[in-house]
């Protein structure tokens, strides 16, 4: 949520996989759509 990749997060936490971390990273609900208006896509 602050930018920092999730697989860095993962390495620093030395979580057996990136699956563990996704467990324990709970996004905020506009995160994906954030980082899709920020591809340039619409979201409709």
């Amino acid at each position: 949520m602050k930018g920092v990749p999730l697989f860095e997060v993962s390495k620093l936490l030395r979580h057996a996989s990136i699956q563990m971390t996704e467990r324990y990273a709970h996004l905020a609900p506009d995160y994906l759509h954030d980082a899709v208006a920020s591809l340039g896509f619409s979201a409709q």
